[in-house]
């Protein structure tokens, strides 16, 4: 058997070893390329999709529409004690009087039980069904009637409607124009409650300024001590003379509030009128003995 020698052949083991290294870098470059499509593709979808609800938040659907067209008193009630908060968060809380007056429409119009405003409100079901007694529904809506600011929470219906309706009457014609219409306003109010035979009423500074709250009519400034001024001048007057008549004009004496302290006094006798005296207990005497002569 002859043997043929072959032709002696180039080892590939160099070439594999150029080629190697060329074909890991092109497995890397695709790999790469992979990642650069992927994120593209990525933040192209997030971007569509970010447009889509920003389309979405501005055109109105026409479902919402249909509902505010076909919304009825019933169904604007429903919403409004539904978006209270819950019970545990309203549990100390004061009602204002709008929302008594509005316990008292949601009742009347029957939209809602007593076991559910109570629920809505934070209240129980006692407390909603003493407010809802006859007596309390009249005195809330004449107190409403009557001038009472309905953001008040701490609006009783243990204050007399007739009595307050009148004194708000009486201050919007004095106004705070008049430097003694406190003491005019408290006297009127006392005046008025014994006309009207209610007994053990008191018009005291802290009344006043609480009227003056639940009216609307005091400032975000003003505070109970501002009620003292003619409370002091009302209360040494009356325990030296009886109390003057809420019909006319004061004739024994004025404050004069536009003076510095102290505050000065006016005196008029007829047609003679007395220098400005700068005590009020300077000038008692001489306003008892006026009246005494008078008399």
């Amino acid at each position: 058997m002859q043997v043929c020698s072959l032709p002696l052949l180039p080892s590939l083991l160099p070439l594999a070893a150029e080629l190697k290294p060329m074909s890991i870098a092109d497995q890397q470059l695709s790999a790469i390329q992979n990642q650069i499509s992927q994120l593209q593709a990525q933040s192209s979808v997030q971007f569509l999709q970010s447009q889509l609800l920003q389309q979405e938040k501005c055109s109105p659907s026409p479902c919402s529409s249909v509902q505010e067209e076909n919304s009825d008193p019933i169904a604007e009630a429903i919403k409004t004690l539904n978006s209270r908060p819950n019970r545990s968060s309203r549990e100390h809380k004061k009602l204002t009087l709008a929302e008594k007056l509005e316990i008292i429409r949601c009742h009347e119009t029957k939209i809602f039980s007593q076991t559910r405003l109570a629920e809505r409100y934070g209240k129980s079901r006692s407390a909603i069904s003493k407010l809802l007694q006859p007596d309390n529904v009249r005195k809330l809506k004449e107190l409403a009637g009557a001038g009472v600011t309905t953001k008040m929470k701490r609006c009783s219906s243990a204050h007399h409607p007739e009595l307050e309706r009148k004194v708000h009457e009486f201050f919007k014609t004095v106004g705070r124009n008049d430097p003694a219409w406190r003491f005019k306003l408290c006297m009127f109010a006392e005046k008025t409650a014994i006309n009207l035979g209610i007994s053990g009423f008191k018009a005291n500074p802290g009344w006043c300024f609480r009227f003056l709250q639940r009216h609307g009519f005091v400032s975000s400034t003003e505070t109970p001590e501002d009620c003292m001024t003619e409370s002091l001048v009302k209360q040494e007057v009356e325990s030296q003379t009886s109390t003057p008549d809420m019909g006319g004009e004061f004739s024994a004496f004025q404050t004069v509030r536009s003076i510095a302290p102290p505050n000065l006094i006016n005196l008029n006798a007829g047609n003679a009128e007395l220098p400005l005296l700068p005590s009020l207990s300077a000038i008692l005497p001489l306003v008892l003995n006026m009246q005494r002569r008078i008399s």
